[in-house]
């Protein structure tokens, strides 16, 4: 091996290790904001990480702190099917409010705080996830709270856009602590939304123990709104 040849291999190296460890797959318990080194220090950063890199088996998003999320997020993994899979939830102990402010208002998470789209009915389903507001293994108490506050854009707090199947909603607060006025013209406003597209509709949906509540000066038009398609509805107080 030529001492050229051996310094043109280095390079080459040093050239595809970054780009081998950015492209890992995520798997496993990641702390979401809080104290200390979390792993992301807000949801978002951890969701675009998600749909960039793909789950791989189970993943799990750890709420280590209160939240404030600007712009709204989107969760468009097609790789959360089969045994990939997300759950969103407390750490444990904590109590945290994740607050959706400022949304945007184009795309398919347009005025929506927390969104799940499958567009593409070529790639299968977005779903598998879990949001799950109790800070114990198996808890059923109500530990965690989403609150949309954007008075001027904000009409849904959770949405789920076309073809979403197999998410599960449970032991969670869902606060419009500012929305849009609602009206009859149909500027209506939803604590948890889905909407069917071409692609498909949210199927095996499960909403269980929630709280969906208004405050003195702010109330969703609608707690949740399933209208077309999809299979299998399940929701309990």
């Amino acid at each position: 091996m030529t001492p050229r040849f051996r310094l043109w291999t280095a390079l080459l190296g040093l050239l595809l290790v970054p780009t081998l460890v950015l492209a890992q797959n995520l798997t496993g318990v990641k702390i979401i904001g809080g104290t200390g080194t979390p792993d992301y220090p807000t949801l978002s950063a951890a969701i675009a990480d998600l749909n960039t890199k793909h789950a791989s088996g189970a993943v799990t998003f750890l709420i280590n702190g209160d939240l404030t999320e600007t712009g709204g997020l989107e969760i468009t993994d097609s790789a959360l099917t089969g045994g990939n899979s997300l759950l969103i939830k407390p750490n444990s102990g904590k109590t945290p409010t994740v607050t959706f402010t400022a949304v945007t208002t184009s795309g398919n998470k347009a005025n929506a705080g927390f969104t799940i789209t499958g567009n593409t009915l070529s790639l299968g389903s977005v779903g598998n996830v879990t949001i799950d507001g109790s800070n114990t293994p198996g808890g059923k108490t109500q530990d965690m709270t989403f609150a949309i506050n954007d008075p001027t854009n904000g009409r849904y707090c959770i949405r789920l856009s076309g073809n979403t199947d197999n998410v599960t909603i449970k032991h969670l607060k869902i606060v419009p602590t500012g929305i849009k006025v609602a009206s009859a013209s149909g500027n209506r406003t939803y604590g948890i939304n889905c909407l069917a597209m071409a692609s498909g509709a949210a199927d095996n949906l499960s909403i269980y123990n929630c709280l969906i509540q208004g405050t003195t000066t702010s109330a969703f038009y609608y707690g949740i709104y399933k209208p077309d398609g999809g299979l299998c509805l399940q929701a309990r107080g």
